[in-house]
């Protein structure tokens, strides 16, 4: 149990970023202060990590425990395989984004700075010029969504949009495919825009996405 326990702390730390990718972990015997624990449930804890993909151990001078390159993702638990790619998981996730993003957007809302409103102009600008290909209408729409999740200041926001990001294209493909689709996204954020271009809060929690 007390294994369990020091395991889940320190993948715990990984997701929310305390930890970084190729980083060495405590030495041995500062864990072993950090848990109250023995050398030998530390190493336990090491192995089951180890296992789990998240660390490798490195022997020798200068050796140690370290992250490895996609510990992040790993512990974090990625959000994409939830979703098989049908229909209906489909409409799920569109359902999901409905009841996260308008509290992302209400958030960025209270943070958003000068420099951050000209980029999301910028972002939209892009829509001018890249939704003549599915291709294009994608990689603008990430652009924009991606300035406003940044302007939220907040680590857990940013890394779930992370997770997301490769459901998320698979349903703007769907939706550059539906008739309409593309002028009912753009409107939707002109109206994102417009809203924190205003600076009003209270219209940008009330606003949906109609995708």
């Amino acid at each position: 149990m007390v294994i369990e326990e020091i395991v889940k702390n320190i993948k715990n730390d990984i997701a929310q970023g305390k930890f970084h990718p190729e980083q060495r972990l405590p030495p041995e015997k500062q864990l072993q202060e950090i848990f109250g624990v023995g050398r030998g449930t530390i190493r336990e804890a090491i192995k089951i990590l180890e296992g789990m993909g998240l660390v490798w151990i490195k022997k020798g001078r200068n050796g140690g425990v370290f992250l490895t390159d996609d510990s992040g993702q790993l512990a974090w638990g990625s959000l994409s395989s939830i979703f098989q790619l049908e229909e209906s998981n489909i409409l799920s996730f569109v359902e999901f984004r409905r009841t996260i993003e308008p509290r992302i957007v209400f958030l960025a809302a209270q943070k958003l700075t000068e420099k951050q409103l000209i980029g999301l102009r910028e972002a939209f600008t892009l829509f001018d010029t890249q939704t003549r290909t599915r291709e294009l209408f994608i990689a603008a729409t990430e652009k924009f969504l991606r300035s406003i999740v940044e302007a939220t200041q907040n680590d857990f926001i940013i890394l779930y949009y992370r997770q997301v990001l490769d459901v998320l294209k698979e349903t703007l493909k769907l939706i550059y495919e539906v008739p309409k689709g593309v002028d009912l996204t753009l409107h939707f954020f002109e109206q994102i825009l417009e809203a924190l271009k205003n600076g009003d809060p209270a219209n940008k929690k009330d606003t949906k996405t109609t995708k």
